[in-house]
């Protein structure tokens, strides 16, 4: 997987590390630079990768994975959120900030950085009714550097709060997001923000982008690759979807045996 030329990047930015020692293990997200998986509670969600140097594939789980990360959480931005990005890097309070949403990850060491789209990055946001899309990042700019993916719904329904959020727009605030991301890997998954990058969105600004990053590589193990495959694979489903497990089947040293499409 993954053969194509590397997407470009900029050096990454300083870095606060936090350990987790308590946490939750509500949010998880195991992979690495080629393919990644996010689970909710224990259930696989969404699924990402390049299977076989084709376009970045995208999979929202079926009937098995559908709670949503809003759900859990219950964990809304605040002020001082934006305040601590304004002026950009990586500010030592972020982990007292985000302290509510750290807990309901997987026990671990992060590092928390700021990252600054200049200009337009891709998103790989779920169209309404499709279970599968792709996009290709290899083929924007030099700014498309980062892909944010939707775990809530989208496009957010509370017109309201969005409005709010584009009026601080206007008055010169940058309302920062905060999006899950593999080690090295350019697809983060957002876990708070969805109303503030849509406000983003309209009005033709960037957020700040709080990146929450595993220190080290979160392989499978086996009981979420079992839980995967029906929740991704079914009669219906391309051979990418397969390709994109396999790979991260390969990061689990216990993990053996490919990965079968049921049934078959």
């Amino acid at each position: 997987m993954g053969g194509r030329r590397p997407i470009r990047r900029r050096p990454e930015p300083p870095a606060v590390t936090v350990d987790v020692p308590d946490g939750a293990g509500m949010i998880e997200l195991v992979g690495d630079d080629v393919a990644g998986m996010l689970s909710l509670a224990g259930e696989p969600v969404l699924l990402d990768g390049d299977p076989a140097n084709y376009s970045w594939l995208f999979v929202r789980a079926g009937a098995q994975g559908s709670a949503e990360v809003k759900a859990l959480a219950e964990w809304t931005g605040s002020a001082e959120l934006d305040d601590l990005v304004r002026h950009g890097g990586a500010d030592p309070a972020l982990p007292a900030v985000l302290g509510p949403l750290l807990r309901l990850l997987r026990a671990g060491r992060y590092l928390l950085t700021v990252r600054e789209p200049h200009g337009a990055y891709p998103v790989g946001f779920r169209r309404p009714g499709h279970r599968v899309w792709y996009f290709d990042p290899y083929w924007g700019g030099p700014d498309e550097e980062i892909a944010l993916v939707a775990t809530d719904e989208w496009p957010p329904r509370d017109r309201d709060r969005v409005a709010h959020y584009r009026d601080l727009i206007a008055r010169g605030r940058r309302p920062a997001v905060v999006a899950l991301f593999p080690p090295g890997g350019f697809v983060g998954y957002l876990l708070d923000g969805h109303h503030k990058l849509a406000a983003h969105g309209q009005a033709g600004t960037t957020p700040p982008v709080v990146a929450v990053t595993p220190v080290h590589r979160l392989a499978p193990d086996n009981g979420q690759l079992r839980r995967a495959v029906p929740a991704f694979v079914d009669a219906a489903s391309g051979h990418g979807e397969i390709a994109v497990l396999d790979h991260l089947r390969t990061l689990s040293l216990g993990a053996a045996g490919r990965i079968e499409r049921p049934g078959g």
